[in-house]
């Protein structure tokens, strides 16, 4: 019995010993892990932001004006046959010059000589310059213009019609500035616009109460007085005035040859505006002003028109712009004029003279004594 119990035993003791020499044995290298590299997409390149300060509004257009694209699908308005337009009114027949699409339409209507060119914003009406909102485009192989550009220029141009007038009609001029707000200042320091649109403003209330009662004149302010936008807006309110003209002088920094006269009135719903100055420029935004958007133009290109003939200023243009509030808010017709740029030395010398601030004045009259004669917007 002990016998056969023996190789039990030495069977136990060869395991034990076999397992003991597994587990002792020594422990095995560490396994190099190769870690994959991460697929590094390259971001895409931020927009420059070319602006010096971040904080200035951002500009709304990034294509100019003078390049145009068709308006997408969902916008207002959209592009008409310029070919069709004419035809539909009985006009005559135009002159095209240029090789597409670079091409200058000249058409003669009832009204006036229109002249207008492929990817520029302004045309011209009997010789004054008049911004669009859109520039005409080459499209489908013709000229296209604008729906919403025809509606409120094209059409009122050759079909155009005077404001209902009472006899006795309320004009409140707006020297532009005041107070603590001088405006701007000549090349030299010399000239301040707050004195020089009060003056301006004296001289056309004196000069049209000596040749017509048919308006009578108010200003928003007789002296040297800070007043905001909304307070010139609330003072024409309570005048009941029929047409707002606000008067300033322009300026414009490393630039000492700009100059010229510049018109203005209110954008349009849906069109772009001629000038934003870098502030917002909703084009779907409808202001109190412009349910007088015909009557604006009519006295706009009257007043611009006479501004040029008799000042023998530059032609800036007509331009319509959003960014104005004591222009936007008013409930009636209203203008702004700037009479010059005192950036330039020229043009200041000359504002400098009471002669030629006698001479605006003189315009303004003018053009309005013109306007009551129906002459309206054929410049005849």
């Amino acid at each position: 019995m002990q016998y056969a119990t023996v190789p039990k035993l030495v069977q136990f003791l060869v395991l034990l010993l076999l397992v003991t020499w597994v587990g002792c044995s020594s422990p095995s290298q560490p396994r190099t892990v190769t870690h994959l590299t991460e697929i590094q997409v390259e971001p895409a390149p931020a927009v420059a932001d070319h602006r010096e300060d971040p904080f200035e509004p951002v500009p709304v257009a990034t294509t100019p004006l003078t390049v145009p694209q068709p308006a997408p699908p969902d916008a207002l308005g959209h592009w008409v046959s310029y070919h069709h337009w004419s035809q539909h009114h009985g006009l005559q027949p135009y002159l095209v010059k240029g090789i597409a699409p670079s091409l200058t339409l000249e058409q003669n209507t009832v009204g006036g000589l229109l002249v207008l060119s492929v990817g520029n914003p302004y045309i011209r009406w009997n010789g004054v310059n008049l911004g669009l909102g859109f520039a005409p485009v080459w499209l489908r192989g013709e000229i296209q213009i604008h729906s919403i550009d025809i509606a409120k220029t094209l059409d009122p141009l050759i079909n155009p019609s005077a404001p209902d007038a009472r006899p006795m009609r309320i004009l409140v001029l707006d020297p532009g500035h005041g107070g603590a707000n001088f405006g701007t200042r000549s090349f030299d320091g010399s000239l301040v616009e707050k004195d020089l649109t009060l003056d301006w403003a004296k001289r056309v209330q004196r000069t049209i109460g000596q040749q017509t009662s048919n308006w009578t004149v108010l200003l928003t302010r007789t002296n040297d007085v800070e007043l905001t936008g909304l307070q010139r807006v609330a003072f024409a309110d309570a005048a009941q005035a029929d047409l707002f003209i606000s008067l300033h002088f322009n300026s414009v920094a490393n630039n000492a040859g700009e100059a010229g006269l510049e018109t203005y009135c209110t954008t349009p719903l849906g069109l772009p505006s001629n000038l934003t100055r870098e502030f917002e420029d909703n084009l779907s935004h409808l202001y109190p002003n412009n349910q007088f958007d015909e009557n604006n133009l009519y006295y706009a290109l009257g007043l611009h028109r006479t501004l040029v003939r008799l000042t023998g200023g530059k032609d800036r243009g007509l331009r319509r712009a959003r960014f104005m509030t004591v222009v936007r808010e008013q409930t009636r017709p209203a203008v702004l004029i700037e009479g010059g740029y005192l950036s330039n030395p020229r043009e200041a010398r000359l504002i400098a003279t009471p002669e030629f601030r006698q001479r605006l004045a003189d315009a303004i009259v003018t053009a309005l004594l013109e306007l009551d004669g129906r002459v309206n917007l054929n410049g005849k």
